[in-house]
């Protein structure tokens, strides 16, 4: 589902990526896992078509990340702090106007089940400028269950959301799995990432510092490895 080699993104002489590499098949999530300013954001922007290396190659679904965006964009869903939500339509709005952007048109009650799922049929009329990080965050797993989307990004989703929202997204996420697609999670919490995801890119100055799959590591080792990651690879 994704292939990447040397992506690097550089800011002047900056380098927020230094020719990183990355991969996912069918049916899994990968965590990108790593301190402030380590370049998981500008990864996961780089894989979701937000933003172009500088150099590198990157393939998702097999188009390429900087000449066939708009084909990556029609299979894919985001999920960030910025959201991509207009606070000037109400939440149904929002998710119609997605649906006709997409070439998807969705039907009234296909919207009013998606939204019932993620817990806000009664705001369903509601402008989004009026909803809480949290609410949002639950509008933007509505397009997840509206559009199913091949692959699904995700930058510290797990931030404003309550316990039941947290549980709803780890079942969304299992389900987008358990149909042969897959997901790449942007996060600082190393036990909501091991719940949900079968593969570590743990990085460090905006490069891959530790990489490793979930068969027979217990959430301690894992933390081990992000201790001994971290500490072990600053510049």
């Amino acid at each position: 589902m994704i292939e990447a080699s040397g992506l690097t993104k550089a800011y002047g002489a900056s380098l927020a990526l230094d020719g990183v590499d990355a991969a996912l098949a069918p049916g899994e999530a990968l965590a990108l896992l790593g301190p402030n300013g380590a370049g998981k954001t500008t990864l996961l922007r780089i894989l979701a078509t937000g933003l172009r290396p500088t150099a590198g190659r990157a393939a998702v679904l097999g188009y390429d990340v900087v000449r066939e965006r708009e084909a990556i964009r029609a299979r894919i869903a985001v999920i960030a702090a910025a959201s991509h939500l207009y606070g000037e339509l109400t939440a149904a709005e929002n998710l119609r106007f997605t649906a006709r952007m997409r070439g998807a048109p969705a039907h009234d009650g296909e919207i009013g089940k998606v939204l019932e799922e993620v817990g806000l049929d009664g705001a369903r009329d509601v402008r989004v400028r009026a909803f809480s990080g949290g609410m949002q965050r639950r509008l933007a797993l509505a397009k997840v269950l509206l559009f199913h989307p091949s692959l699904v990004f995700l930058d510290e989703p797990y931030l404003a959301l309550d316990r039941e929202a947290g549980a709803m997204l780890d079942r969304i996420l299992l389900a987008v799995k358990g149909r042969g697609g897959g997901a790449v999670i942007a996060a600082h919490q190393l036990g909501r990432a091991y719940a949900v995801c079968d593969r570590f890119a743990i990085l460090v100055d905006g490069r891959v510092a530790w990489e490793g799959r979930k068969d027979g590591m217990t959430l301690a080792g894992l933390r081990e490895a992000y201790e001994t990651a971290v500490e072990g690879n600053r510049r």
